[in-house]
């Protein structure tokens, strides 16, 4: 299984410290009473725990007065639930002195995060309206296992099967390509997420799931996606995915739905070379590529998808040319190899040409076709490339490319080519 990441493990930190109002409120007060301290001998802005149970009851409460119950009550949770626990986490200290508790905020790194200082200044977010909701949210995101399902679909952004979801999960934990987790395992990450996971997330409102038909999509219309804190949070690709992240103030030459929109024309075989190498070097999960019959192909090419297929990547290739083919295995064994029956516009690969494709993680694509202009018959590429989830020309192509790769990926075992191509409608 790949390490945690900086990002992951401040995920994990803040999720458990920040899951419940009163820690909350409690960082909160003493965010705007105290300086951060390294150690006893420094303090210079103590809080006696009864001043801070007042000032977190009135947080809690939504009044300025509270009754004797409301503040022991909020004082004995604080004592003996909360405070243990963001004393473990190093962000809070308790000293004793002359028979007061003193409570000190502590120097850690998570409170000086910018995303963490707009939560514990506006939990809200400017969208979510429910604090109850706030605190199941980010109770059901102390799981690592959680918070990739939600990357995963946010990508997907439609309606994914338990299967296909939970080989993706296994592939993405244990640092490997779809084709490669097995059976069993993803066998148990389906139960896993079935009976634990996927209602969790469904009961804190960020993922619908059907349990009769298998099924799971991401809540798009959640208010959660909108606060302003987790957008700036590490969790901040998923509304970008969505086109959230939009909802911004744009660039005074720039809008959100011609960002969306904008597409590039490159000219010339060098340029559109250099672009697919980025293109594959910036893919994280799948990459796709179609060659044309005349064997159109560079050794650079090929040391790309290797080198790709070599971190993880699921690479497929398709090609009408028995050579290039052959090629491809030989270069990059780990690929899956199809023949194209349909072109990317599903019209016959015999018959009608509409380019190359070079497709990547479904949120990036390049479309090369190429003319002979030249009077000696010479050939001169062109090509137009689009990036990002909600890209015109992104979205085309996914929506005719990513149903077949869906069925490439789960047929790939049953390979009926004698050459071990698989003969699908790519």
């Amino acid at each position: 299984m790949s390490q945690p990441s900086a990002a992951e493990e401040s995920l994990d930190v803040a999720t458990a410290a920040l899951a419940k109002s009163e820690r909350r409120h409690l960082l909160a007060v003493l965010s705007d009473d105290v300086e951060p301290v390294t150690s006893p001998a420094s303090m210079d802005g103590p809080v006696p725990l009864e001043t801070l149970a007042i000032a977190v009851a009135s947080s809690v409460y939504a009044h300025p007065i509270v009754t004797d119950e409301q503040w022991t009550n909020t004082r004995d949770s604080l004592e003996h639930a909360h405070l243990p626990l963001l004393e473990d986490h190093g962000l809070v200290r308790r000293v004793e002195r002359e028979e007061t508790t003193i409570v000190v905020l502590c120097s850690h790194p998570l409170l000086q995060a910018g995303w963490v200082q707009s939560l514990l200044s506006d939990p809200t977010g400017g969208a979510i309206e429910d604090e109850d909701v706030l605190d199941r949210t980010l109770e059901v995101l102390r799981s690592s296992r959680r918070r990739q399902i939600c990357h995963l679909l946010a990508r997907r952004r439609d309606t994914v099967s338990l299967e296909d979801l939970a080989v993706s999960v296994a592939a993405r934990e244990g640092n490997t390509g779809l084709l490669e987790v097995a059976e069993t395992t993803a066998r148990t990450v389906a139960t896993d997420l079935a009976h634990s996971h996927l209602p969790a997330l469904a009961d804190a409102g960020l993922v619908a799931y059907d349990r009769p038909e298998r099924t799971a999509e991401l809540r798009t219309d959640a208010p959660q996606w909108r606060a302003d804190w987790l957008q700036a949070s590490p969790l901040g690709d998923i509304p970008e995915q969505l086109g959230l992240s939009s909802e911004a103030p744009a660039a005074a030459d720039e809008t959100p739905s011609s960002q969306a929109g904008t597409c590039r024309t490159i000219e010339g075989t060098e340029n559109i070379v250099n672009r697919g190498h980025e293109i594959a070097d910036g893919t994280d999960d799948e990459l796709f590529v179609t060659v044309s019959d005349d064997g159109f192909l560079q050794q650079r090419c090929l040391e790309r998808w290797k080198a790709a297929a070599d971190r993880g990547v699921d690479v497929f290739v398709g090609s009408r040319s028995p050579e290039v083919r052959e090629i491809v295995r030989e270069a990059v064994p780990s690929a899956t190899v199809c023949e194209p029956q349909l072109d990317w516009l599903n019209f016959p690969a015999d018959c009608i040409h509409h380019g190359r494709v070079i497709f990547s993680d479904r949120d990036c694509v390049m479309l090369v076709t190429a003319e002979e202009t030249d009077p000696d018959d010479r050939t001169y590429a062109t090509a137009i490339t689009g990036e990002g989830e909600t890209n015109v020309l992104v979205s085309l192509v996914r929506e005719q490319v990513g149903p077949r790769l869906d069925r490439l990926k789960s047929d790939h075992l049953e390979a009926d080519g004698i050459d071990g191509t698989r003969s699908l409608p790519m």
